[in-house]
């Protein structure tokens, strides 16, 4: 070999050498400077953030717990992420017709996986005994209204692929002849003193004309809202008395170049768009539309010199299907409604002077409805009862957990997150067996911001437990991780009222306790992932949601504690509080 070749070989190792290190280097860089723009991911999530603190000393004294926090720190935000993301999932989509997140139909046709692999599933999964528990549970509700002079409409509504299967050949899901949705469908045809507007059977008659739902999002269109929102004043008015009759035209404008919200989880560089066709109002609006009262999300008020003519107070029930029927028009011909996300739902928040209450749901929530204890206002202490003498510590006195040999974990921390710039309280991470109960004794405070955390050791990846704050007065729930998470075990608390909580967890069975009695229960059948991050109280990891109030102990034992015990603990701890 001559010396000439011998320096093109260096050459050429050097040049590879420098390009590897360029390849190692650059995201650093741009994570540093940002020399490229980049079209951020929608992730609907917090990021993780940097770990405090020196990372060579951090690395140094914590060793491979600071490393693995480190190490989700830098894969959730390292230069060139989502460039790299989207170039991969155009490959995915343009090359094989392949999306990790969504279900590709034929046309552009697109769903969420998850809608279809794992919601429907669980429908279909519905046994007799729970497909009858939830019939009973409608009935119950439409009983409990009717008792107290409310009418119950139902609006079941179907989704893009039992209304247009053809787009979906491929689908992973083979589905029954006749599905879950048929079946409570069957069932309300067959009992005549549930009202109910079959949404299936008005989309199914239009669709030929119009088209009813997105492409490239998983919601039916305002095309679909407007006819279903007709059936709803027509059947409301006739049930009430009322000579009014839905008189609004349909009539659209085409907006081109539409990107719907599948987009986000597709994530390419060149997202399919498509033309959408929006309700052009040809009428004069007169109702005016106000935030709240909470927990509802709007009123929407009608003048008073228009209310006589108009359909009588109602609450509307629904998920964000049923944010379309703002697009539609429905609310211009009532006096008075109000709208509230079906989750937060609870049957003893009813307005005084309520008449209807239109209750929407989609397709998929059949096996979730059964998860919702609130929404069913089957609670122990039901939110209109919550100030009773017998759940609310009067004086701080002598009620104490106290330490005892079956601790995983105890803290008299005496944290009053409730003042200025508290400082959070972090403990070193814990292990917990496969049972467990946690036990706490706290003053929640007036306000809550959504999600402000009691308690947590998840980083909200992968594992761990969360005690959080919903984003509705006074509720709270308990969720963990087990590479997902579970349902949320939702229970209530008293505002400024000293509190004894207590959650048992026995394998992926939980039950939740306020003040010695039981309030929430379910059996996800899923086990708590071990986390290795700290355990915070009054605050979450990275700043995440401080909870506002007074958390007084906490204690975590490696057993469940027995109901009666619970109660026991309770009625010793309030005897002293006189009256």
């Amino acid at each position: 070999m001559n010396f000439k070749d011998q320096i093109d070989r260096f050459l050429v190792k050097k040049i590879f050498l420098l390009l590897f290190l360029l390849i190692v280097v650059l995201p650093f860089l741009q994570k540093k400077f940002a020399f490229v723009s980049i079209v951020p991911l929608q992730e609907f999530r917090p990021k993780v953030k940097m770990p405090e603190g020196n990372v060579i000393a951090k690395l140094y004294s914590e060793g491979r717990q600071y490393a693995h926090k480190y190490g989700n720190y830098f894969d959730d935000n390292y230069g060139f992420r989502d460039i790299l993301i989207r170039l991969k999932n155009q490959l995915d989509y343009s090359v094989f017709g392949l999306s990790d997140n969504l279900i590709l139909g034929k046309d552009g046709w697109m769903e969420y996986r998850d809608v279809i692999e794992k919601e429907l599933i669980a429908n279909e999964r519905m046994n007799d005994a729970h497909r009858a528990s939830l019939e009973n549970r409608l009935l119950r509700l439409n009983a409990f209204l009717a008792d107290n002079g409310i009418t119950l409409i139902l609006v079941p509504t179907p989704r893009k692929f039992s209304i247009h299967p053809e787009h979906f050949p491929n689908i992973k899901v083979i589905r029954p002849d006749k599905t879950a949705f048929d079946r409570l469908i069957d069932f309300f045809y067959h009992h005549p003193e549930i009202h109910f507007i079959d949404a299936e059977k008005v989309l199914n008659g239009i669709k030929e004309k119009y088209p009813v739902f997105y492409k490239t999002d998983t919601h039916w269109n305002q095309i679909a809202a407007f006819c279903v929102a007709r059936e709803l004043v027509n059947k409301i008015a006739t049930i009430s008395g009322k000579k009014l009759t839905w008189d609004h035209k349909l009539v659209l404008n085409t907006v081109a170049n539409f990107s719907g919200g599948l987009n986000n989880d597709l994530a390419t560089f060149d997202p399919p768009t498509e033309e959408r066709n929006d309700i052009v109002w040809t009428w004069a609006p007169k109702v005016t539309t106000i935030t709240g009262p909470s927990p509802f999300q709007y009123r929407h008020l009608a003048p008073p010199e228009s209310c006589f003519d108009l359909l009588p107070k109602t609450v509307i029930v629904g998920d964000s299907f049923a944010g379309y029927f703002f697009y539609a028009g429905l609310y211009e011909y009532f006096a008075d409604i109000y709208s509230i996300h079906n989750k937060f739902f609870n049957k003893f928040l009813i307005p005084e002077g309520t008449k209807f209450v239109i209750f929407q749901f989609h397709e998929v929530m059949l096996a979730k409805l059964l998860q919702y204890n609130e929404f069913w206002g089957e609670a122990a202490v039901p939110c209109i009862n919550w100030v009773k003498s017998s759940y609310c510590f009067k004086s701080f006195n002598e009620a104490k957990l106290n330490p005892t040999k079956d601790d995983v974990f105890y803290s008299g921390c005496k944290q009053h997150t409730d003042q200025p710039n508290p400082s959070r309280v972090t403990y070193p991470p814990i292990v917990l067996p496969p049972e467990f109960t946690i036990e706490l004794l706290l003053t929640p405070r007036d306000v809550q911001k959504a999600f402000a955390c009691i308690l947590s050791n998840t980083s909200g990846l992968n594992d761990g437990i969360d005690v959080l704050a919903l984003d509705t007065p006074d509720a709270y729930c308990f969720q963990w991780l087990n590479g997902k998470w579970s349902p949320p075990v939702i229970f209530h608390l008293i505002n400024n009222c000293r509190s004894y909580l207590a959650i048992t967890f026995e394998n992926g069975k939980v039950e939740i306790f306020v003040n010695g009695e039981s309030v929430a229960s379910i059996n996800a059948n899923l086990a708590v992932a071990q986390s290795d991050m700290p355990l915070n109280i009054g605050e979450g990891e990275g700043g995440r949601g401080r909870f506002n109030g007074f958390i007084e102990e906490v204690r975590i034992s490696n057993n469940v504690i027995a109901a009666d015990a619970i109660r026991e603990r309770f009625q010793k701890m309030s005897l002293n509080d006189g009256d």
